[in-house]
């Protein structure tokens, strides 16, 4: 698989319906009682592009860009049109700011970014209210939209974007330095398995009129790293600069620490039942953390991983 870094028609996705999801697994009883486990980390985006085809020359174009991708295989860049700009948000809607497609256009100070090392920052969007804030990692700006602030004041010079990662890197350290950003951005995507396998159904309705009765794609999350669905108990990437308590909410965890001298700590086996493997970590960052415990303290260096299991007497052990 690879990406294209090719946009699917903006006039066809215009038209599309579609948004974010949750895959939130719920076991309910019936006296009513529920257990609610997040099997990802953050929302995946689906849509119905079919609604965009309005003409047979639409119908072909998708023909096309569905060749070209070899089906599922390759993603490619889709234009959200309800969701294209760090500009947009609650905050914008009840300031009656929101009046173009997608929201206001994106400003240097929309968002603070994510720090991965002195030099390098991740632009990106959160979303939520008091109770809980997401972070979505924006890894497909579109290129010319990206502004930057350092300490308040928009910067125009002194840093460069990767547009297919959506990394800021600066020519000097910004280490103590607010580091600010927005930008439009597009969402990785890639036609739907049951599409590839069941083809696209197109049919030619009249002379100068087509159809295909549904063409789902989706959002490829972090195609680089292990898929959460492929990880039992689902998969969670973390860039943490204090420390932090494991939960059983995720069992892959890929943990990058801004800083060093941190510690990532285990949950109370206590009422947990031996056995396991309970978690596998991941150390994605440059310095190292600890890694802490009922009956375990063990660091873990960049580049290395640990899989922890729970003793007979309750006491955590790695693999």
């Amino acid at each position: 698989m690879a990406f294209h870094n090719v946009r699917f028609p903006d006039d066809i996705s215009y038209g599309s319906q579609g948004g974010p999801s949750f895959k939130v697994h719920i076991h309910s009883l019936e006296s009513g009682h529920e257990k609610r486990v997040a099997r990802r980390s953050q929302s995946r985006g689906y849509y119905d592009v079919a609604y965009g085809i309005k003409a047979l020359k639409d119908l072909y174009r998708v023909l096309d860009f569905f060749q070209a991708r070899t089906g599922a295989l390759h993603s490619f860049r889709y234009k959200d049109f309800m969701d294209c700009t760090t500009g947009w948000g609650a905050d914008s809607l009840r300031d009656g700011r929101a009046t173009e497609v997608g929201g206001p256009g994106p400003a240097f100070d929309d968002e603070d970014l994510v720090q991965l090392s002195n030099t390098q920052f991740q632009l990106v969007k959160r979303y939520g209210d008091d109770t809980h804030v997401q972070v979505r990692k924006i890894t497909k700006p579109v290129s010319g939209t990206v502004k930057i602030g350092v300490n308040g004041v928009e910067s125009v010079s002194g840093w460069t974007v990767n547009t297919e990662t959506g990394i800021v890197t600066f020519t000097s350290s910004q280490a103590g330095n607010d580091i600010t950003g927005g930008c439009e951005f597009d969402v990785p995507c890639r036609f739907d398995a049951s599409v590839d396998e069941a083809g696209l159904k197109a049919s030619i309705d009249a002379w100068d009129n087509g159809e295909i009765p549904s063409i789902i794609v989706v959002e490829t999350l972090d195609e680089n790293a292990s898929p959460d669905d492929f990880n039992f108990g689902g998969s969670l990437a973390l860039c943490i600069e204090a420390s932090y308590t494991l939960s059983l909410a995720a069992r892959h965890y890929r943990i990058k620490a801004n800083t060093s001298g941190l510690t990532v700590f285990l949950p109370d086996p206590t009422n947990l039942p031996s056995g396991g493997p309970y978690f596998f970590v991941e150390n994605d960052g440059p310095n190292s953390f600890t890694l802490s415990g009922s009956g375990l303290s063990q660091s873990i260096t960049a580049g290395s991983g640990a899989v922890l299991v729970l003793s007979a007497s309750k006491v955590w052990r790695m693999m």
